[in-house]
């Protein structure tokens, strides 16, 4: 996303709403929330197969750290816009 490799610094507030496990299947649904070019905001949320809520989390804010500025996501992994 914007070919950047950002890190997660900060949550605005997440919420479990039935706990999740590492072998069970979830979709992510992930939508941006700005349009700040050095600052990524995000909100998700995570469902089970049965579409009910497990976790939500608002205000994922993410930014490229100093040490990693010049990483590049691979190819396989860039979106054309």
């Amino acid at each position: 996303y914007r070919d950047i490799v950002a890190y997660p610094v900060a949550i605005a507030a997440r919420a479990i709403w039935k706990p999740i496990s590492a072998q069970t299947p979830y979709r992510a649904m992930v939508r941006p929330c700005n349009g700040d070019p050095t600052v990524l905001n995000f909100d998700i949320e995570i469902r089970d197969l049965q579409d009910e809520l497990c976790e939500s989390i608002t205000g994922l804010e993410m930014r490229v750290l100093p040490q990693t500025a010049s990483l590049r996501p691979p190819k396989w992994l860039r979106v054309s816009p």
